[in-house]
């Protein structure tokens, strides 16, 4: 599965766009992926 990725020119995150949801939040902002936490191989 693909976490990160672009889609018509915008960064999405998990197929949300992240201006998105930088429009809800002050920014700068971290943004983390649940799931690609959750499959980091050390």
């Amino acid at each position: 599965m693909v976490f990160l990725d672009y889609h018509e020119g915008l960064l999405h995150i998990e197929n949300m766009p992240v201006d998105r949801i930088a429009d809800q939040l002050e920014t700068p902002f971290y943004c983390y992926s649940s799931p690609a936490l959750r499959n980091l191989r050390f």
